[in-house]
């Protein structure tokens, strides 16, 4: 998984629940993280994708 790439530990992310929409949407809830896990993930997000 994406965030224990991050060294973030399965007792943070294990509550990650997914969720489909009435029409088809797919979603993740992440409920609640604490601030420097959200600020890890944010960062992730900020960064160039790898070529494949």
């Amino acid at each position: 998984m994406a965030l224990a790439a991050l060294g973030i530990p399965e007792t943070v992310w294990n509550s990650l629940r997914p969720t489909v929409t009435h029409n088809g949407g797919a979603y993740v809830d992440f409920g609640k993280l604490p601030a420097d896990v959200v600020e890890q993930i944010a960062e992730a997000l900020r960064l160039p994708a790898a070529p494949l």
